[in-house]
């Protein structure tokens, strides 16, 4: 099936590219005026008077006092709220026991709160109505559809927010029962073993991605090559097991029940067991998946009821612990790490198209920021070439020979690929022109608020300073933004008065192919059939393994691959891949013409390196789109009715001293003073480094000022410093089109997939 099938694809009007006609709506779970019950406008305006006399700081104060009168109720009865306690008994149970319930029954009657409580509530609280994560009933996306009508809007709403609730099994949680289950020597004579995906064996030699090859005797290389996955221990031979106990030791075999990555990894750990030829080992491992999987649809059933949903997690937490032997939680303390047994996933119950008006609205503005966006990865790959081929000439030097093994190669530039903290230099490199070249076209005055340029004026400017460059790598034909629309309701969107906003715009992705939006699509042959068609069948995959700190349930790796594409690995392949895996010791990389290519010794073909290091070119580049350099101010920068950047500000710690105040009455009313002086809105959102993302902040919340004085002074504690970075909330709580069945406003995003169908690398 070739690219000319392009009937999931409409043109971005003029622009020269085209998007995804199905897209991605992604919004809060809870209505964004909720977060208001935590201000009080009245107060902020008291806490800017109070500095002008003792009087106006004594009324201040005693506004204070009264304020925290009204607070508490709101928090008790937000400690009670249903839907309030069931997010968090999902997310996170220890906070409703230990926080809610005191929160909402104070053992003491009269006493305070205590203020730790107090703030992690509210913490929650922003999150659920400000923020479009996609996770749980409290962060429901749903598929959409960009239509050819002239009406705007189209939005049909179903009886409850959300529809569809589906409770997972995390991968690793399935990956832990096997693992128990592996260890079982009445199972062991049924398990099937296979190299591990980065050995090749060539011969009697066992080749490694790193390391001497292994030399094996002839018994035990035709005993690996008989291991081809399609055999078990058992039919190999009575003395098989303790080699292959040896080699899977020493990570030369996978020996295990374990699964790839998938949304069900209990189906495929079912399909092993019943393998099981002994009865009574079959009987005991399938009671124990039985009794896991009992356990997670108790709490499926107990959705709804948050006192219900506590107690099942419990039980299934219990279970876990008692079938695996093992914790029922990982990775303390990170976020978006799949850290629990299960999560929950579900879909907003509405019925969404968007047609021709908003198209048009962000088709001029949207293609010129993807022309440069396709310059700035063009100039990414250029870089990596550079410094991949100085690699190359190092390990030549160092070691000798005509060619490099690709492992070898990979670990020398992935100090370069992968960083802590910011961009590669690579990347970086390019950011900085790619920064330069922007400012030559907008011509930003200083000192303004707001500056806004039309399309058609600096299409020219754009056009030289953003020359089209083939595509470096198959998935470089990619671009997602996640569009924000500012808008008093549908019918100011139907009207033509919005505004829309870009949140970011990630290179060199397909932000939709992760598994949490695939499993919610009604089809996904047609899914995989779209990204199959914009590859040309060309995509070269790098498969994870499940060890890397990105693999989990719901993002990474892909569930957009088709077994038509390529494949390799570089340690493992067990998170899986639908076709045959490359392995990354037979690959080398040569000079080929002045060109690097990647050849397997096996005969699998040759290949473009930075085809092959696609995926992880891809990670580098993903954040890279940055148009404009920080600055401690920054206006609001539009183009035409598209705004490409919100107004920021950017503050180092040391200088927010109000931040380290004793007591949070004096925060509070220092912050009202310095939001005027910096002349900053009340809405905001704030950035410090160690958040993956932006914070609410309310200025006239008490409890979300103390939460950023807090973030501040933990910025300010690092060994280094970061800045603050403060930036308006754009669309703001009034700007909400996409409501529910009684008219409640929520926060959302679109995200979208644009698509290069121009001119392939050479």
């Amino acid at each position: 099936m070739g690219s000319q099938d392009s009937s999931h694809l409409v043109p971005l009007d003029g622009a020269g590219w085209h998007v995804w006609r199905e897209f991605v709506l992604r919004g809060a779970g809870f209505p964004a005026a909720d977060v208001l019950l935590l201000s009080d406008q009245e107060l902020a305006e008291a806490g800017e008077r109070s500095w002008r006399s003792p009087d106006d700081l004594a009324r201040f104060r005693q506004d204070w006092d009264r304020w925290q009168l009204v607070l508490r109720p709101r928090l008790r009865d937000l400690a009670a709220d249903p839907r309030f306690r069931e997010a968090l008994a999902w997310q996170n149970p220890t906070m409703v026991r230990n926080a809610l319930d005191k929160v909402r029954s104070p053992r003491v009657p009269g006493k305070r709160p205590d203020q730790g409580h107090l703030l992690a509530m509210a913490n929650y609280l922003q999150r659920y109505t400000t923020k479009n994560d996609t996770i749980g009933f409290f962060g429901p996306a749903v598929w959409a559809r960009l239509t050819d009508d002239e009406e705007a809007v189209r939005l049909r709403h179903g009886a409850e927010l959300v529809t569809d609730r589906r409770l997972y099994f995390e991968v690793w949680a399935i990956d832990a029962l096997a693992e128990r289950l592996a260890r079982d020597p009445d199972v062991q004579p049924w398990l099937v073993p296979r190299p591990v995906g980065g050995c090749w064996l060539d011969g009697d030699l066992l080749r490694r991605p790193h390391g001497e090859p292994v030399r094996l005797s002839a018994e035990h290389a035709g005993l690996l090559r008989a291991c081809d996955g399609t055999r078990t221990v058992r039919d190999l031979g009575a003395d098989a097991l303790p080699t292959l106990l040896d080699w899977r030791d020493r990570h030369l075999v996978r020996l295990s029940l374990e699964g790839p990555v998938e949304a069900h990894p209990e189906r495929a750990l079912r399909d092993k067991l019943v393998l099981i030829g002994d009865q009574a080992a079959r009987r005991r491992a399938l009671d124990l998946l039985d009794e896991l999987v009992q356990a997670r649809d108790t709490a499926a059933a107990s959705a709804g009821d948050a006192d219900k949903v506590l107690a099942s997690v419990a039980e299934l937490d219990e279970t876990f612990r008692r079938v695996t032997g093992q914790d029922a939680t990982r990775r303390h303390g990170e976020s978006y790490a799949g850290r629990k047994v299960v999560y929950e996933d579900t879909r907003r119950a509405v019925d969404l198209e968007l047609g021709l008006p908003v198209r048009r609205a962000v088709a001029a503005p949207l293609g010129l920021l993807a022309d440069s966006a396709r310059w700035l990865i063009a100039r990414a790959g250029r870089n990596y070439l550079d410094l991949l081929g100085a690699l190359f000439d190092r390990c030549l030097a160092h070691d000798g020979g005509t060619s490099v093994p690709l492992a070898r190669l990979v670990g020398v530039a992935t100090p370069h690929l992968l960083v802590r903290t910011g961009l590669p230099r690579p990347v970086a490199a390019a950011v900085a022109e790619f920064q330069d070249r922007w400012a030559r076209v907008l011509e930003v005055p200083a000192g303004v608020r707001e500056h806004s340029v039309r399309a058609e004026e600096i299409a020219g400017r754009v056009a030289e300073l953003f020359p089209s460059s083939p595509l470096p790598w198959s998935s470089a034909r990619y671009l997602s933004p996640d569009l924000m629309i500012a808008a008093d309701g549908p019918n100011a969107l139907r009207r033509g008065d919005f505004t829309v906003v870009l949140g970011e715009l990630h290179l060199a992705t397909n932000t939709v192919e992760s598994r949490l939006f695939v499993e919610r699509h009604p089809d996904r042959v047609r899914l995989l059939a779209a990204s199959a068609r914009d590859h040309a069948d060309r995509r070269i995959y790098s498969v994870p393994t499940k060890d890397w700190p990105q693999v989990n349930s719901r993002v990474y790796p892909a569930a957009l691959l088709s077994e038509r594409f390529y494949y390799w690995c570089l340690h493992d392949d067990n998170s899986g891949a639908p076709g045959p895996v490359m392995p990354s010791a037979a690959l080398e990389v040569h000079r080929e013409a002045g060109r690097l290519v990647v050849r397997s010794r096996r005969g699998d073909g040759e290949f473009d390196l930075l085809e092959v290091l696609g995926e992880q070119l891809s990670a580098a580049v993903v954040d890279a789109f940055r148009p404009l350099p920080p600055a401690p101010h920054r206006p609001r920068v539009s183009i035409d009715r598209l705004v490409l950047a919100r107004r920021t500000w950017s503050f180092p710690p040391a200088e927010i001293g109000w931040a380290t105040a004793k007591q949070p009455v004096d925060r509070f009313r220092a912050a009202q003073r310095w939001r005027t002086e910096q002349d900053l809105p009340r809405l905001a959102f704030y950035k410090v480094r160690g958040e993956r993302k932006p914070i609410f902040l309310d200025f006239a919340a008490s409890l979300l000022v103390d939460r950023f004085a807090k973030a501040v002074r933990q910025a300010g504690d690092q060994l280094e410093p970061a800045p603050v970075t403060v930036s308006e909330m754009l669309p703001d709580l009034s700007q909400n089109w996409l409501v529910d069945a009684t008219g409640a406003g929520y926060t959302s995003e679109l995200r979208l997939v644009l698509v290069d169908q121009g001119e392939d690398a050479a």
